[in-house]
């Protein structure tokens, strides 16, 4: 049976996703800040998959992308939105 993530991880986890000075963030990048190991992290945004979206479009290096929904909302811009809509991949 796996062990049970604190609450404070996945408000760490949330909290680093929705940094405003970035809209996507990278498993490592959320890692290095909060300082979890990258399987908690993944653990984290597959527990509160509600609340996090990936992105369609790695990053420049292959990684995968993930953000808030909420954040999402806040920072992409109307075309961005109106294009997750079509894919059905966020709003």
């Amino acid at each position: 049976m796996s062990e049970p993530i604190a609450a404070n991880a996945v408000s760490a986890v949330l909290a680093a996703l929705a940094k405003p000075e970035f809209t996507w963030r990278t498993i490592a990048g959320v890692a290095k800040e909060t300082g979890l190991a990258h399987d908690l992290v993944l653990k984290v945004i597959g527990m509160e998959a509600d609340k996090i979206i990936k992105s369609s479009v790695p990053s420049n290096e292959g990684q995968e992308l993930y953000t808030t929904r909420e954040h999402f909302r806040e920072k992409a811009s109307v075309g961005d939105r109106l294009l997750s809509a079509i894919k059905n991949r966020a709003v």
